[in-house]
């Protein structure tokens, strides 16, 4: 089973929200930082007004089917 670090993947989005100054972005970045359970290493990061986009490896956690 893979173990999957979120740590990894929220600190680039926090770092990012620490230094952006835009309103708009900051709200962005503030909902992409609760949506999901996954691990990324990002290679880039790209935010406007209306969405986060960022490019490199991911890991993410299904739930099972019942």
């Amino acid at each position: 089973m893979a173990i999957v670090e979120p740590g990894s993947t929220w600190a680039p989005l926090g770092q990012r929200l620490a230094t952006t100054t835009n309103e708009r972005h900051r709200t962005v970045l503030g909902i992409a930082r609760r949506s999901n359970v996954l691990e990324s290493e990002l290679d880039r990061l790209v935010v406007d007004d209306h969405c986060v986009v960022n490019e490199g490896f991911l890991t993410l956690i299904y739930a099972e089917s019942e």
